[in-house]
C-alpha cells in the first residue's frame, strides 16, 4: 500500500513538473511574437509619424508655393495714375527764393495730390506751397534744403499718411521695382547731372523729382519734374536719372554749401498704394 502511495506521489510529481515545462515551453514559443507585433506596433506608429510629417512638409511647401505664385507679377511698364502736376513756381516767379527752392514742397504736395485724389490751380499751389514752408520753418527751422529723412517728416505731418518710408544704398532695379508695383517714387538729385534743357544752366545742385512711372521699351523713368513748366510727364534716361541721384542735406546750399562727396549714397522716398482715398 505504501508502495502504491509512492507510486502516486512520484506520478503526480512527474506530471506536476512535466505540465510547468509544458508551459514554460509554450510561454517561451510565444514571448517571440508578442515582441513582434509591438515591433511591428512600434514600427508601424513610426511609419505612420513619418508619414505625417511628409504630409505635414508636403503641405507646407505646397503653401509656400503658393504664395510665391500668387506674387504680382510686375508689368514691364508702368505709369502712375491720377499724380497732379505740380511746377514750384507757379505764376513764372523764380526769382522768388521761395519757389526757386520748393522742389521738396511740389513734392509733397503731389504726393498728397496722388494719396487725396486732388488736383491744383496754379493758385492753390502758391498758397499751399506757402503753407508747407511754414510747416518746415516751424518743424526744421529753415525751408530751403531738406534731405531725405526730414521731407519725409515734414510730408507726414503734412499729408496724414504714415506710410511713407526712405530706403538708403538703392540699385536702380530697386527703383524699378517700385515703381511698377505702383508706388510713388521721390528722388533727391543733383539736377545738374540731369542735363535738362529746360533748366537754367547748369541746374539746380539740389533737385527732388517724383517718378510716375517706367517705360521698358526706351529704357526711361517718366517724372513730374517741379523744375520747369515741360516738366509733366518728362522723360529721363534711366541711367542718366539714377546717376543724378544723392542725398543731400538740410540746410541752405547757397550760404554754406555742403560736402558733396559726404552725400554720394542712393536714396528714394517711397510712398505705399495704399491711398487716403
Amino acid at each position: 500500500m505504501k508502495r502504491f502511495f509512492l507510486i502516486l506521489i512520484v506520478i503526480v510529481i512527474f506530471l506536476f513538473v512535466s505540465g510547468y515545462f509544458f508551459i514554460v515551453r509554450k510561454n517561451s514559443a510565444e514571448a517571440p511574437a508578442e515582441n513582434i507585433n509591438i515591433y511591428v506596433q512600434v514600427e508601424n506608429s513610426q511609419l505612420q509619424k513619418s508619414e505625417n510629417e511628409i504630409q505635414d512638409n508636403a503641405e507646407a511647401e505646397l503653401e509656400k508655393n503658393k504664395d510665391k505664385n500668387s506674387l504680382k507679377v510686375l508689368p514691364k511698364s508702368n505709369m502712375l495714375a491720377g499724380v497732379p502736376f505740380v511746377l514750384q513756381a507757379p505764376f513764372g516767379n523764380w526769382n522768388d527764393p521761395l519757389f526757386q527752392d520748393a522742389c521738396e514742397e511740389a513734392a509733397i504736395l503731389m504726393a498728397d495730390g496722388w494719396l487725396k485724389g486732388n488736383t491744383y490751380l496754379s493758385d492753390q499751389i502758391q498758397n499751399e506751397i506757402k503753407k508747407i514752408v511754414i510747416l518746415e520753418e516751424k518743424m526744421l527751422g529753415q525751408d530751403i534744403d531738406t534731405s531725405v529723412k526730414d521731407t519725409v517728416r515734414v510730408m507726414k505731418e503734412y499729408t496724414g499718411h504714415k506710410k511713407i518710408e526712405v530706403v538708403e544704398g538703392i540699385k536702380i532695379d530697386n527703383l524699378k521695382d517700385e515703381v511698377l508695383s505702383g508706388r510713388m517714387v521721390i528722388v533727391p538729385t543733383d539736377g545738374r547731372k540731369l542735363g535738362n534743357p529746360f533748366y537754367t544752366s547748369p541746374g539746380p545742385v539740389t533737385h527732388m523729382l517724383v517718378i510716375v512711372g517706367y517705360d521698358a521699351v526706351s529704357g526711361e523713368f517718366i517724372t513730374n519734374d517741379s523744375g520747369t513748366k515741360m516738366g509733366k510727364d518728362y522723360r529721363y534716361n534711366e541711367d542718366v536719372l539714377f546717376g543724378a541721384i544723392r542725398d543731400y542735406p538740410t540746410g541752405n546750399h547757397h550760404l554754406n554749401m555742403f560736402d558733396e562727396k559726404l552725400f554720394s549714397q542712393k536714396v528714394m522716398i517711397v510712398i505705399s498704394e495704399n491711398k487716403m482715398i
